[in-house]
């Protein structure tokens, strides 16, 4: 059977390789017969340039006709009779295909050889009278013998149809494999980036297992880490961002747990110089967090990095996350000097803080957490406000 089916193929190369051979000789002889005609006239060279440029140009012309008329079909959107026949109707939801090529020159290939059909059928005498007009301007190009005219509408239609069956014949005998040829290379470059993909998210979020569990061992290298990330792809980074998130919402209360929220830090920071474009609030807020909840509170780099969330976040009142004013008055009042000493606050922080806090009680829940604040409550006490 290989045998066979090798030599039917090798019997079908050698007849497509047979017909486009005899289209290319019969260009040649047309060419030949030009150039006798040519030697005829008085005025050889000239005639031979008009005469030559005339078929090329009606080549052109036929070849792109029979390169609308010879656009291979796909099957997208077809029902396989055969297939179906044998297997059955296909399962409900289930597509044939993951892949399907762009259609977009078939259809354009559709629609106008139906008009150009459709416009020749009706205008096929209006067609044969200009070709003969066209052969009759020609004539003087052509030498201005009597036989002039005749010659320049045969070369026309000649070079016309051959030109025709050349690109007709291409079109369906090999454009079909290059197109088929180009749609695997593309799916398997597809295939290919996203095995790429697969393997640096698979790196990245092992790295991040590792850094967010204690019981792994030692945290990974830091620049390894944040290489990792910024390689992930999108929605395995809002991945990360929940594991992280749900580490440090979990572990920041607790003196001992701790530790493991700590381990977040790292994880944000990555995060945060992932987003180049500076849109996402949340790695902010998370990593102000984080750093005003740490063993060694950072106050300042906390205020930083919530004021930021702040600011990619927007106006409060029409984007939520009021917290992040609620932490960030934490911080002032952690970190003002005159508190620490039982003074009023300086008149500008302690405008801040009312600020924020009046912003943060917007909400019920937080109006309900600054009531009942032990650090909070003194402030408000000691500088004589109310929120």
């Amino acid at each position: 059977m290989a045998i066979n089916g090798g030599s039917e193929n090798k019997g079908h190369r050698d007849l497509r390789e047979w017909a486009l051979f005899c289209i290319l000789a019969s260009f040649l002889l047309g060419l030949l017969v030009i150039l006798i005609f040519a030697i005829s006239t008085a005025r050889p060279l000239s005639v031979f340039g008009v005469a030559s440029m005339t078929g090329a140009a009606s080549t052109l012309v036929g070849a792109f006709l029979g390169f609308l008329f010879g656009v291979p079909r796909t099957t997208q959107g077809e029902p396989e009779v055969a297939d179906q026949k044998a297997k059955g109707p296909p399962a409900e939801g289930r597509d044939r295909s993951i892949v399907r090529p762009n259609t977009n020159l078939e259809q354009i290939s559709d629609w106008l050889t139906k008009i150009l059909v459709g416009a020749g059928l009706t205008q096929i005498g209006a067609i044969c009278t200009w070709v003969r007009d066209i052969g009759a301007s020609l004539a003087p190009g052509f030498g201005g013998l009597d036989s002039a005219g005749a010659f320049a509408t045969g070369s026309i239609i000649y070079f016309g149809f051959d030109g025709f069956f050349l690109a007709f014949l291409w079109t369906r005998l090999y454009l079909g494999g290059l197109m088929t040829v180009a749609d695997f290379e593309a799916l398997t470059n597809q295939i290919q980036e996203v095995k790429e993909q697969s393997d640096l998210d698979a790196r990245a979020l092992n790295l991040v297992i590792r850094q967010l569990n204690p019981s792994t061992g030692s945290p990974p290298d830091q620049t390894e880490l944040f290489d990792a990330i910024k390689k992930a792809s999108g929605p395995l980074k809002a991945q990360i961002f929940y594991q992280a998130e749900e580490v440090r919402r979990n572990n920041w209360e607790d003196r001992d747990t701790k530790p493991r929220m700590e381990r977040a830090i790292p994880i944000f920071r990555a995060l945060i110089a992932c987003d180049v474009d500076g849109i996402y609030h949340a790695n902010h807020g998370q990593l102000g967090f984080a750093l005003k909840d740490q063993r060694n509170p950072n106050l300042n780099e906390a205020i930083a990095e919530l004021t930021t969330a702040i600011e990619i976040r927007g106006s409060a009142r029409d984007r939520g996350f009021e917290f992040y004013e609620f932490a960030r008055a934490l911080c002032w009042i952690q970190d003002d000097q005159d508190f620490k000493l039982n003074q009023k606050s300086a008149t500008a922080i302690r405008d801040r803080i009312v600020q924020d806090l009046t912003t943060a009680g917007r909400q019920d829940y937080i109006a309900a957490i600054i009531r009942k604040h032990e650090v909070i409550e003194a402030w408000m006490k000691l500088n004589n406000v109310a929120v």
